[in-house]
């Protein structure tokens, strides 16, 4: 079942076309997200379907029903914000009961229902401390919890992890994904962090420049980039023309192809016959060993496990270069 469908939606703020004719139909119960760089539209996308935005053209299809002229309180949509939106002077309890306040639910349903849903992210035992005393991790929880209890048949994310650090945006990215299964509801996140995307994701459309570039699962993103912009903002690929690729692999492609090798595909190896690049940086950052590599005037980017045995370079050294996909992968 199809619980939101965009049909032709388009957006325009003055001349500047922030959004082009976005088609999308999001299943019941799924894990939507729309990645993209800053500036491509993914935001005001967000927000023509809550309806803080009107859109110029196109409908929106909420649980089957025209929303396209809903205001936002009348869509049964949550929001999940970027900066949490809190109310600082009430206690955990009473920002989760806000929603169910205002609908003038009765006192011992409210209290069952904040009750049940704070246990569920983990804030039950913290239910009447003030929002300022905690974490922002912890204020994260209070945030889904706020929206989860309204029963919702939309949650939209705008870049929720943003403001936490590393360690605790991947703790909470888990939660949050454990707490959107368990309770079922169609989520649509947004996100400018590839990452993120791919781990949480059920299905990933790819925004550039308000135009869909691809749909689908993120293996499918990942692995097949149906056009160069995908390959590189997915997969960080390094991008070769049929030039480059004869003079590196021997890899013969059409003039108007680029043969597209993911960072984790190409392996240094020991210089060899008359093609030579040479190491221009190395990190080290853990599980992997990234290294930088100039032919000509072009970098390219290996990763590969920091204990691979083919991690004996060092910046400076003359290489040759190898690839280990099973698949040539050319996008246009």
């Amino acid at each position: 079942m199809k619980n939101l469908v965009l049909n032709n939606i388009s957006k325009s703020f003055g001349q500047t076309n922030v959004l082009s004719d976005i088609s999308l139909e999001i299943n019941q119960g799924e894990f939507f997200s729309i990645v993209g760089p800053s500036g491509c539209g993914k935001t005001t996308l967000l927000r023509i379907i809550a309806g803080l935005e009107s859109a110029d053209t196109g409908k929106i299809f909420i649980g089957g029903a025209d929303s396209t002229d809903l205001p936002p309180q009348k869509r049964n949509v949550g929001i999940v914000f970027q900066n949490y939106a809190l109310f600082p002077n009430m206690t955990v309890f009473e920002n989760v009961a806000y929603g169910l306040s205002v609908k003038k639910t009765e006192k011992n349903i409210i209290h069952k229902k904040v009750r049940d849903v704070l246990e569920k992210v983990q804030m039950e035992h913290k239910h009447d401390k003030n929002i300022s005393t905690l974490s922002g991790g912890e204020q994260q929880r209070v945030s889904l919890a706020r929206v989860i209890v309204t029963e919702p048949d939309l949650i939209l994310f705008d870049e929720p992890l943003s403001n936490l650090d590393y360690s605790l945006r991947l703790e909470t990215r888990n939660e949050l994904k454990r707490l959107q299964r368990e309770a079922g509801i169609t989520s649509v996140y947004v996100t400018h962090d590839q990452t993120e995307a791919l781990a949480l994701s059920d299905r990933i459309a790819v925004l550039n420049k308000g135009i869909i570039q691809q749909t689908g699962i993120p293996d499918d993103i990942y692995y097949n980039p149906e056009n160069k912009f995908v390959a590189d903002f997915i997969g960080h690929a390094n991008l070769f023309g049929s030039q480059l690729c004869s003079e590196l692999f021997q890899i013969e492609i059409d003039s108007d192809e680029t043969l597209a090798v993911l960072p984790e595909e190409l392996i240094p190896t020991d210089k060899s016959g008359n093609t030579s690049c040479k190491i221009i940086d190395v990190q080290f950052t853990g599980f992997s060993m990234e290294y930088s590599i100039l032919f000509k005037d072009k970098i390219i980017r290996s990763l590969l496990p920091s204990k691979s045995l083919n991690n004996r370079f060092g910046i400076g050294e003359e290489i040759g270069l190898k690839i280990v996909s099973e698949k040539i992968r050319k996008v246009k």
